[in-house]
């Protein structure tokens, strides 16, 4: 398991860092990464998305997320095997393949960072193949392993996903001893949950020192925003650690772990704990098999549980939209109903408003009709009396001219055109006397002397040539007043 030192030589001159988190499932890990973050390391660029089962993010790396479950699957395992991971794989023709995915992953995810976070549980078991990931990459780790008590990770896991409390302890056993294996000799600082969550400003200031690097950013600016993060309310299950150490019914293999662990983080790593820790790792690996039958039929029994606990869910929750869709129907038909009231009462209203309109509109035409005769009347009488003040003007006019000229129509005429002018010319001057002196109404005199409009003639060329010399008048008043009004027409 110490390959990996001399897989990191050359790395240390390369100016990059990775702070790598080898943690398992349910421990802080994704509560641990955001401190970091805070305190001024790079997060990745995808980062997994929170859900019910992580509500404030895990922050992890979606496509390393996903690049590790396909590597796990490629030799026979999962997230939640208990069993060691095949170390035969790293020598495989698939190892070079991944090896390639996870470099670009790397390069897609941090860029050119210096200094990066790098987290998913899965990484504890497959951590060696990481740790020579970056070591060809120029990125020099340095590792976090942080402690939660088994119970209360077992606990998690339980409800999160139905695991049994008996698996969930091999799971925990199998990644903390994977995860210290694989990173001994490396920098690398224990701490705990409880530690992250009771006093993370002396964790940050321990694991500086321990890993011999300061912080981007100072502790005090980002302490707002991690005592926010880390309310307490992100812890669901809490065991007091005596329940480990005092459980005889808790294997003595995990029992041990635990102790040397939860020492480690409060006191330091102490070398001489190692011996012990490999003896319980070959012990575990060599029990695997015995205990294969126990877990898969543990398994099957959690999964015909799960089973019906989801088939029980879905029928409830079956039942629950069927409910949920008849009260929606329901209110939709009261919706619909009150809909259609309120329909009703307003066709109501239009039809009383357009009867009030209509009844307006024909009391208007009434009252338009009376007005539009009243109008006619009094249009045809201010005709009647402009007709008559014109046919007085006239009267007038001729009376005006008689009397300067004392004669008759005839002879006014006379006057106007010399016997020795042609007789065209004499006729257009007395024509245009008559126009000027305004004694001639042609349409009067059309209409008083219809065979003059039947012969189609000019009224005035008429009056002129033949009418003066028989008498007729040359305008309504002229013809009323004949022989009384000083206008003789013979």
């Amino acid at each position: 398991m110490n390959n990996n030192i001399v897989s990191q030589e050359g790395v240390m001159s390369s100016g990059r860092s990775c702070l790598l988190i080898l943690g398992m499932h349910r421990s802080g890990t994704s509560a641990l990464a955001r401190v970091l973050t805070l305190l001024g390391a790079d997060a990745p660029q995808t980062l997994m998305p929170a859900n019910v089962a992580n509500e404030t993010g895990y922050w992890e790396s979606m496509s390393v997320f996903g690049l590790n479950e396909e590597l796990l699957a490629s030799a026979g395992s999962a997230w939640d095997d208990w069993q060691a991971f095949e170390p035969g794989w790293l020598a495989s023709p698939k190892a070079g393949a991944f090896e390639a995915r996870a470099r670009a992953a790397l390069e897609a995810e941090y860029g050119g960072s210096s200094f990066f976070v790098l987290k998913d549980p899965r990484l504890c078991r497959i951590a060696p193949f990481w740790l020579g990931v970056l070591a060809a990459a120029g990125v020099r780790p340095l590792v976090l392993l942080p402690l939660r008590n088994p119970l209360e990770v077992a606990a998690s896991l339980e409800q999160r996903h139905g695991l049994a409390p008996e698996l969930g302890h091999l799971l925990w056993l199998r990644h903390v001893l994977a995860a210290e294996a694989a990173s001994r000799g490396l920098p690398r600082f224990h701490c705990s949950y409880d530690q992250l969550m009771q006093d993370w400003p002396r964790l940050a200031a321990r694991a500086g020192q321990a890993l011999d690097l300061a912080w981007p950013r100072a502790s005090e600016r980002a302490a707002p925003e991690i005592d926010a993060f880390l309310a307490e309310k992100l812890r669901h299950h809490k065991e007091a650690p005596q329940r480990i150490a005092d459980n005889p019914a808790l294997s003595l293999w995990l029992r041990e772990t635990y102790a040397i662990l939860a020492r480690w983080a409060a006191e330091g790593e102490d070398p001489a704990d190692f011996a012990t820790l490999d003896r319980i790792r070959a012990a575990f690996d060599d029990a695997a098999p015995a205990f294969a039958p126990l877990v898969a039929q543990g398994r099957a029994d959690a999964g015909r549980a799960r089973a019906a606990e989801q088939a029980t869910a879905e029928a409830q929750a079956s039942l629950q939209e069927a409910l949920n869709r008849a009260e929606a129907e329901q209110a939709g038909r009261s919706r619909a109903e009150a809909g259609l009231k309120t329909a009703l009462a307003e066709l109501a209203e239009q039809r009383a408003a357009r009867q009030q309109a209509e009844t307006e509109r024909d009391a208007a035409r009434t009252e338009a009709g009376t007005e539009k005769t009243g109008r006619q009347q009094a249009e045809a009488a201010l005709a009647a009396r402009i007709e008559e003040i014109v046919a007085l003007t006239r009267l007038m006019r001729a009376r005006e001219a008689a009397a300067r000229a004392g004669g008759t129509v005839a002879t006014l005429l006379d006057r106007q055109g010399s016997r020795l002018l042609p007789r065209a010319l004499r006729i257009r001057r007395q024509m245009a006397w008559m126009r000027q002196s305004g004694m001639f109404d042609a349409e009067w005199y059309g209409r008083a002397y219809p065979d003059v409009a039947a012969a189609g003639i000019d009224p005035l060329r008429h009056f002129i040539e033949h009418g003066a010399a028989e008498g007729r008048a040359p305008n309504a008043a002229a013809a009323g007043g004949n022989g009384e009004n000083g206008i003789k027409t013979e």
